[in-house]
């Protein structure tokens, strides 16, 4: 990271690296990127149930850059946002741009500091291809989408704080945030060729947002 400060304003820089080993014991379901979905299913990869382990790597970058702005010493406002840049999680790496933009306003009352907030952000989760199998009825497989995109939550917040002295001090804050892009199953009919040439149909599910 960089910070520079210069008067009432400053700049900070940053970047960062983060890779996370994710290891499945044997007899736990391992994700098989690249398999066709047998008849149908657009080339999803299936999740069979694996007899041996395996081991995934989660490689996550960023870089972001925020600015922040004082003016009298009583009003303050910041902005800047984040490139995020995750890979491994899903077949198709994940790149989201996140900003982020605030304001605040300090005036001493008395021997009491008022201050009123407010800001703005978003965030991501990155989607993650279940390392499980499931059944339903016996007959559905539970499948990954290649194209999976990240969980996003956005909103705002606001909200004030009162210091007294130096021991005791009241915040409130509220919240008004969104998560969108949510993975969830959704189910699907394939037919299939079965024994004999006879048309099976099965219920399967695939990941989507």
């Amino acid at each position: 990271a960089l910070h520079v400060q210069e008067g009432e304003s400053a700049l900070t820089l940053a970047a960062e690296q983060a890779i996370t080993r994710e290891v499945t014991e044997p007899g736990r379901a391992v994700s098989t990127i690249g398999g066709p979905l047998g008849g149908g299913g657009g080339g999803a990869p299936v999740l069979p149930w694996s007899p041996v382990s395996a081991t995934l790597w989660y490689n996550a970058a960023g870089i972001s850059a925020q600015t922040q702005l004082a003016w009298r010493d009583r009003w303050f406002a910041s902005a800047g946002a984040r490139v995020e840049r995750i890979a491994g999680a899903t077949p198709n790496a994940q790149q989201s741009v996140l900003p982020m933009v605030g304001l605040a306003w300090v005036r001493d009352v008395g021997g009491a500091v008022v201050k009123l907030r407010g800001a703005y952000g978003r965030g991501i989760r990155p989607a993650r291809t279940p390392l499980m199998a499931s059944t339903w009825l016996g007959r559905s497989t539970l499948a990954s989408l290649l194209a999976l995109e990240p969980e996003t939550q956005a909103g705002i917040e606001f909200g004030g704080d009162l210091l007294l002295g130096a021991h005791t001090s009241l915040h409130l804050t509220r919240f008004d945030q969104r998560a969108s892009g949510l993975v969830q199953p959704v189910a699907g009919v394939v037919t299939n060729t079965g024994p004999g040439g006879r048309l099976q149909r099965t219920m399967v599910y695939t990941l989507q947002n």
